[in-house]
């Protein structure tokens, strides 16, 4: 009902979903419920009692929702990975982060972002303690500024909730339908129901091989990092490394 007298009101029709206070009743009722009203993607999942942030499903990628028998759901949750009221306070039941351990640690979550796992990087930030009150002691914007400025320095592109619905769909479209290996070489074969930029593609070096590597998109060297890759477009890529 609330979406649509939302989309009566405004011409839009949401598909993302966050909900004050958290609150999710049952298991997979409250998914189910999202489903029926067309959400396609909740942001509700952080840290609870006694753990202060970080990837509480595991991953920072939007995670399927399946019910008791192992059906999947047509709903995405996108993991919270830290929150400001959670670190500035002692409200989870861990001792409150000082304003500086919150940008280190954040600019530290970004850093391994980027540099460790394929991942994104997803905090919250109330809109009134930005400039202080409520709650937290004192005003976030400090925190949400230097995080804004490392992402930058760190290249990090910005999407907004329904870009990265998007991109996540197309990238769960891309299938894998061959893979083949023979000396110094490893080729796969993808195909893509739907088109998405910048696209990686994680092939494991040969066995024992060494040195340098090419790798050849369609038969002809490929220098980018991603891929690009257009709807109903099935793409080769090989690798190729100096022998061991």
């Amino acid at each position: 009902q609330n979406c649509d007298l939302f989309a009566a009101r405004y011409g839009y029709r949401p598909r993302i979903h966050r909900g004050h206070w958290l609150v999710w009743p049952g298991h997979v009722d409250h998914a189910r419920s999202l489903q029926d009203a067309g959400i396609t993607l909740d942001a509700n999942f952080t840290a609870g009692w006694g753990f202060k942030g970080g990837y509480v499903n595991g991953t920072g990628l939007p995670a399927r929702f399946v019910d008791e028998d192992g059906r999947l759901l047509d709903v995405y949750e996108q993991s919270t990975i830290s929150t400001d009221d959670g670190w500035l306070t002692p409200k989870g039941g861990r001792p409150a982060h000082t304003l500086a351990e919150a940008i280190s640690r954040s600019c530290t979550m970004i850093d391994d972002a980027v540099d460790r796992y394929h991942t994104v990087y997803h905090p919250y930030f109330h809109p009134r303690p930005i400039k202080g009150g409520g709650a937290i002691p004192y005003p976030t914007r400090p925190w949400l500024d230097s995080v804004a400025a490392h992402a930058r320095r760190r290249a990090i592109p910005y999407l907004d909730a329904e870009k990265w619905l998007d991109w996540n769909a197309a990238r769960r479209s891309i299938s894998l339908t061959s893979l083949d290996h023979a000396a110094n070489q490893i080729s796969c074969r993808l195909h893509a129901k739907a088109g998405a930029e910048s696209i990686t593609v994680l092939l494991p070096l040969p066995h024992g091989a060494t040195g340098d590597h090419v790798v050849a998109r369609h038969g002809r060297p490929y220098a980018s990092h991603t891929l690009t890759i257009r709807a109903g477009e099935t793409l080769d890529v090989t690798l190729s490394t100096a022998g061991a």
